[in-house]
């Protein structure tokens, strides 16, 4: 059956929870064909907004994108019920209408009822549409039925589908909704359905309640923000203050506006957490209704995988927590380091967070305002290389060690050759990524020289690179190029996967040629990379990370 919306995150990291959940750009254009689109942004006061889009999709998400929402606009058939509307003679009486609704202005139904029912990153269904209608509808039907007597009702047809069709049209017309009422009857009341009805009403209402305080929260997330600007400006333009002063309070604010969003996801996430068991025990509810015993066996079953994800985020939100009572600790102004303006002390700062010294994880780096994906690429090839017992190899020779703190981590002086070597216990395509020590990312393999296509390596097989293969020195030393690490000082990555079907697709990263032969990875081009590695079956592709300090 065809959904009546869908709620998409955007798949590419933001401060929170949600990151590279289901949703690139090509699968939305498979995902919502005959959908109206709409690219949902937040205004100052925290207030969802909704840009249409044209037909087939976005191109690229809009920078400011929280998310997108797509609606189906029918028609749709729907059942609504009325349980025991109507009492006479001591017995109750069900009312149940038959009706189509096409929704004719999206906007208005989307703004009405649409994003507030839609489960996060979820689909809400005819089911949920009908518990909806039949809430709004039901003082008028009350109201309506209570002059007449069953005869009056039943026999003579008193309040006749044309009736209901006016009065129902009006009601949910302003809500974007063109409504054709196809029949009504009258049924007495069946205890056990009561109940069930009851619970779905109830149900509806505990969606709409916790929609109402996520955007209560998102309200605060607005407020928060514009006072800690507002306070940084005034840290800033305080002549009074020296520079070292200035960095401790400006610490001190970073340090108290990153606890209030910590609060604010928590919440949040709560919310979420409500709509998505509202809306399980709300299909539970209408599959027992039903009588449909397999629906309720799988709705609880989705019920049990929201319970898995929550219990995660809550988890992410726990290490988040413990990492800024960390950051608390320090002497060093580090928040608002990796708040800097500057993209390699940002970038630096993360790194050393994410390294030995620390040990923070990426999406703790995510819920303290930055932008992980490097990081999350680097953690994600990292894991998949444990898990595999190292099937794929990376050798350097010229890898030092290096004190930092209390620990010894591997290191390499700037102007030493970055060349390594290459082993694989499986055969497949080769990608090569250098995460450098300024926060950008470049593809080395494939590369100018060499294309997608050619870029494989045997099973067993050492290969240099540079070498004759997968990096040709001839092609490099034609050029006049050498082969170097070149700084700055600070954290670096080599990452090299291995896999059943190219990593790299056509338009992930920018030009290259034979005189500038590596190209600049994106950040949106590694959320694309990360996305595929998430989804890729895990036996179709390994990896290998080598992380060291340029000295």
């Amino acid at each position: 059956m065809q959904p009546v919306a869908r709620v998409f995150d955007r798949p590419v990291p933001r401060r929170g929870l949600r990151r590279f959940l289901p949703g690139t750009e090509a699968s939305l254009a498979r995902d919502t064909q005959g959908a109206a689109l709409f690219i949902l942004t937040r205004d100052g006061r925290g207030a969802t907004r909704m840009t249409r889009l044209p037909e087939g999709g976005p191109k690229a998400w809009p920078e400011l994108a929280e998310g997108m929402a797509a609606l189906w606009p029918g028609p749709h058939t729907l059942r609504l019920s009325f349980t025991g509307c109507k009492e006479e003679a001591s017995t109750k009486w069900d009312l149940m209408i038959d009706l189509a609704t096409r929704l004719i202005k999206p906007e208005s139904f989307l703004e009405a009822c649409g994003l507030a029912l839609t489960p996060p990153n979820g689909t809400m269904t005819v089911s949920l549409l009908e518990s909806w209608c039949s809430t709004r509808l039901r003082p008028l039907i009350v109201q309506s039925v209570q002059q007449y007597t069953l005869v009056d009702l039943r026999q003579r047809d008193s309040l006749p589908a044309s009736w209901w069709q006016k009065q129902i049209g009006s009601a949910l017309g302003e809500c974007g909704m063109d409504v054709v009422v196809q029949c009504c009857r009258w049924q007495s009341a069946d205890a056990e359905r009561q109940e069930q009805e009851a619970k779905r009403a109830a149900e509806i209402a505990r969606i709409a309640e916790a929609s109402a305080r996520e955007t209560r929260a998102r309200e605060r997330e607005a407020e928060e923000q514009a006072k800690h600007e507002a306070r940084m400006r005034e840290i800033k333009a305080n002549v009074r203050l020296s520079e070292a002063e200035k960095d401790h309070q400006s610490e001190l604010q970073a340090r108290q506006y990153q606890k209030a969003l910590l609060d604010i996801d928590i919440e949040v996430e709560s919310t979420r957490m409500a709509r998505e068991r509202a809306a399980a025990e709300h299909a539970v509810a209408v599959a027992i209704l039903n009588r449909d015993f397999k629906a309720v066996e799988m709705a609880e079953v989705r019920a049990q995988d929201a319970e898995r994800r929550h219990e995660t985020a809550a988890a992410a939100l726990e290490r988040a927590a413990v990492a800024l009572q960390s950051l608390a600790e320090q002497a060093e102004p580090l928040l608002t380091k990796l708040a800097a303006a500057d993209a390699r002390t940002a970038f630096q700062t993360a790194e050393r967070l994410v390294s030995q010294e620390f040990g923070f994880t990426s999406d703790v780096l995510d819920m303290l305002g930055f932008d992980a994906r490097r990081q999350l690429l680097v953690e994600s090839v990292r894991q998949k290389a444990a898990a595999d017992a190292d099937s794929v190899r990376l050798t350097k020779v010229e890898i030092r060690s290096r004190d930092i703190g209390t620990r010894r981590v591997p290191a390499l002086a700037v102007n030493t050759p970055l060349s390594f070597e290459l082993q694989a216990s499986r055969a497949g395509y080769v990608t090569v990524l250098n995460v450098g020590t300024s926060g950008r990312t470049w593809l080395h393999v494939p590369s100018a020289y060499v294309k997608t296509a050619d870029a494989r390596i045997v099973a067993g097989a050492p290969a240099a690179i540079p070498g004759s293969a997968l990096l040709p020195w001839n092609r490099l030393r034609a050029q006049g190029l050498d082969y170097l690490e070149v700084g700055p000082p600070g954290w670096e990555h080599l990452l090299a996967v291995v896999s059943d079907n190219p990593l790299i697709e056509a338009g992930d990263v920018g030009a290259s040629n034979d005189g500038s032969p590596f190209a600049l990875v994106s950040p949106e081009a590694i959320a694309a990379m990360i996305a595929r590695l998430q989804s890729w079956p895990a036996e179709s592709w390994s990896g290998a990370c080598l992380s060291f300090v340029v000295v």
